[in-house]
């Protein structure tokens, strides 16, 4: 089954994760660029309300379509008890049918987002095999 990691890292923990996940499942890589990076101040206050949302933000085109792979696997981190916005962004983006799997990067607590975003997975057409909070 082919499998693409599609991750946002903000301070570069999701990306270092993603890169080691990446080498042991034989996954390809594909980053989530914002189009603008947020304050620190911005994102806990803008960014934790759009979280707690769960919108977006505007992103830059993701540089693998996710319609050539069989699974997708989201990763990134929860601000304020949600994915961060620009990967709420990524997973509005999910073609139909896709096994989907996720994994979130917490520093603190596991979040209030499960069934939220399992939600959202399954409103576009798609499973979710796995979601993973993990302490970062």
């Amino acid at each position: 089954m082919k499998t693409l990691l599609v991750y946002y890292s903000y301070t570069g923990n999701s990306a270092q994760l993603a890169g080691q996940v990446a080498a042991r499942t034989g996954a390809d890589l594909c980053e989530i660029e914002a189009y603008y990076r947020p304050s620190v101040p911005r994102a806990y206050t803008r960014g934790a309300m759009a979280a707690r949302r769960q919108q977006g933000w505007p992103i830059a085109p993701l540089a693998k379509q996710m319609e050539n792979y069989d699974r997708i696997l989201f990763m990134g981190p929860i601000w304020a008890g949600y994915p961060a916005p620009p990967l709420n962004s990524a997973i509005a983006l999910l073609p139909a049918g896709k096994a989907v799997q996720v994994m979130l990067l917490a520093k603190s607590g596991k979040g209030r987002c499960q069934e939220a975003v399992s939600e959202q997975i399954r409103q576009r057409g798609c499973t979710v095999e796995l979601f993973q909070i993990i302490r970062a």
